[in-house]
């Protein structure tokens, strides 16, 4: 995407895709870290990608449903503010609690992961971020209807692309995932 930057949408899905990085090289590091603070630094560091990744899906939602117009300066400030104060409140999560009110190592078998318990600001970015991956979907959908061809099938293979880490996000919160850890 970063080649075809000057394309619509493509600038956005290259900052998105920045941000799923980050998550995805975090939480790599989180599961093999052994020890509980070297997985808490790579779980804290994930929050980079994983305040960013809805955000830069809105931006990216917006501009390839060619309503770019929107994106101003004041626009794009407003909407960043809690994924900044997400990562900020993250970082700082040891001495404030608000993301992680809690945290410690959990072992099965010989294998060990981080146990949290979420604070409050956990559940304000969780809301926002399906607030935003949700406006985003419903622009899409209005794509899909006025596109043709493959354009049509690019629309709906993204909705489906969206839909699938929503669902594993919500097994995950609710507890109810079929695959421990």
């Amino acid at each position: 995407s970063w080649r075809h930057r000057s394309t619509n949408g493509a600038f956005a899905l290259f900052l998105m895709a920045i941000s799923i990085f980050i998550w995805i090289f975090g939480n790599i590091f989180e599961i093999t870290g052994v020890e509980l603070e070297t997985k808490y630094f790579w779980g804290v560091f994930k929050y980079i990608g994983v305040a960013f990744t809805p955000y830069g899906w809105l931006i990216f939602s917006i501009t390839y449903s060619d309503r770019a117009s929107i994106l101003t300066r004041r626009f794009l400030i407003l909407t960043a503010i809690i994924p900044f104060i997400t990562v900020l409140l993250a970082l700082t999560t040891k001495w404030n609690g608000l993301v992680w009110s809690e945290y410690h190592l959990d072992q099965q078998g010989d294998y060990f992961s981080i146990g949290v318990s979420y604070g409050f600001w956990s559940w304000v970015h969780f809301a926002y971020s399906y607030l935003l991956l949700m406006y985003g979907a419903v622009l899409l959908v209005r794509v899909l209807w006025r596109r043709q061809g493959m354009y049509r099938w690019q629309v709906a293979a993204m909705l489906i692309a969206v839909l699938a880490p929503w669902i594993g996000n919500i097994l995950y919160f609710t507890g109810n995932s079929p695959f421990p850890f």
